[in-house]
């Protein structure tokens, strides 16, 4: 809890976390951790470097990032409720064959 993630931006991983932008609005930027594209080792190693960099020499960021990302809600009852969104969403709006 509180784990900062560096995963590459694929997937679940690229639905799930929302990518650093230290420029964003306020002192602590915004974002729930840091992704890389295309899946190589310098990606992931620019990537790494970042989350050191940021842990290092801007905590107040770090943990505004820490912070974002306990705050999201992954639990079942929401999957759930975006679930039934989608198949409301398919009654009103059909598709055509």
């Amino acid at each position: 809890y509180g784990t900062v993630p560096v995963a590459h931006s694929t997937g679940g991983l690229k639905d799930t976390i929302e990518d650093f932008n230290p420029y964003a609005q306020g002192k602590t930027g915004a974002g729930t951790g840091l992704t890389f594209s295309p899946a190589t080792a310098d990606a992931m190693s620019g990537a790494l470097f970042s989350a050191v960099d940021t842990y290092k020499h801007n905590r107040e960021s770090w943990e505004g990032i820490m912070d974002r990302g306990m705050a999201q809600d992954f639990s079942w009852d929401r999957a759930a409720s975006q679930w039934e969104q989608v198949f409301q969403w398919a009654m009103i709006d059909p598709p055509y064959c």
